[in-house]
């Protein structure tokens, strides 16, 4: 998917494109202004929402089929089989992905088969996240960001759904889209989980820019191919959650290749469904900060009650804020 020098020259990229004015796009006034001069990290004008094309596909044990969802008409919404009832997830692709992959089919119907039932919305932007030019999908995460906001108020305001009942969850430049969705709604979503949330252009930025803690009543954090773009590593390895987990260090995941950059940025999402289909994965040490997580790790067993990676991760306040490291094949 990712190829070291494609990597490399995105992380060396500067973005000069578009007008640098601010944004409202026609017919979708809703989603507000787009600033793309305040902060450095905005770069260029995002695409508009018709061109980035993006759709929800609900799922459950009534619909195993799917049925389609309109953000934008509200009577898509009331006559749709969502279920308030019941706990809502919400899955977002990366760049030059799409929901369609095998990967997310398998994740939906883990999802889906759960004994409780659930609502799986399938998020796709594929046509958004196509190009090449890693800049322009990157540009569109915010405006994908927003219209999942607009759809889960529409969840709440005509389906009488709650807030505290979603989680999203989001891959690679996904993650940072499920950021920009929680900041929408204010932080009132229940959970945002991160999969190794895309590095290029989003490292070193402020919390604005990409997934953070405050985007979410809950964020957990999973980093499995952090290491340095130049050698292809296409995640994030600094904190962003209240849980941040780095399953062998966060950078290198077994049965991976040395040059299959795509494999360790992909495992985050095998290791989502592995959790959801009942596979334990505890933190063996934590440390409050990443740097001490690697250089004066506790013994997480040792304390006791310690968290699970994966869908099983939950706000704990004896661990909150803290970073993990475990082995996947425990």
């Amino acid at each position: 998917m990712f190829s070291s020098a494609a990597l490399a020259f995105v992380a060396l990229v500067s973005v000069f494109g578009g007008g640098r004015c601010d944004i409202t796009f026609p017919n979708y006034e809703q989603l507000g202004v787009f600033k793309v001069k305040d902060l450095p990290c905005n770069g260029a004008d995002p695409e508009s929402p018709d061109e980035i094309g993006t759709t929800f596909e609900l799922f459950n044990k009534a619909i195993p089929q799917g049925e389609m969802l309109d953000w934008t008409n509200a009577d898509s919404v009331r006559s749709s089989s969502f279920n308030p009832s019941w706990p809502t997830h919400f899955l977002i692709h990366g760049w030059t992905d799409t929901m369609a992959k095998p990967i997310w089919i398998n994740l939906r119907k883990a999802l889906v088969d759960r004994d409780e039932s659930r609502n799986v919305i399938c998020v796709d932007w594929s046509t958004g996240a196509s190009s090449k030019w890693y800049p322009t999908p990157r540009d569109n995460t915010r405006v994908v960001g927003r219209i999942i906001g607009k759809m889960v108020e529409q969840l709440v305001d005509n389906k009488g759904a709650r807030f505290e009942d979603m989680h999203i969850i989001g891959h690679s430049l996904g993650a940072h889209i499920a950021g920009y969705a929680g900041e929408a709604l204010g932080g009132r979503a229940g959970r945002v989980t991160g999969l190794d949330p895309a590095g290029p252009l989003f490292g070193g930025t402020d919390n604005q820019c990409k997934l953070d803690k405050s985007d979410a009543m809950f964020v957990d954090v999973m980093h499995t191919d952090g290491d340095l773009v130049v050698f292809g590593g296409a995640g994030l390895m600094e904190e962003c959650g209240d849980h941040d987990w780095y399953p062998h260090g966060g950078k290198d995941q077994p049965g991976c290749g040395m040059f299959d950059a795509g494999c360790d940025h992909m495992m985050a999402i095998e290791y989502f469904t592995e959790s959801v289909l009942n596979k334990k994965f505890p933190a063996t040490k934590w440390a409050k900060t990443v740097k001490d997580l690697f250089k004066n790790p506790s013994d997480c067993i040792g304390e006791g009650d310690c968290p699970e990676m994966g869908f099983n991760d939950h706000d704990d306040s004896k661990y909150r804020g803290g970073d993990f490291e475990m082995d996947t094949s425990l």
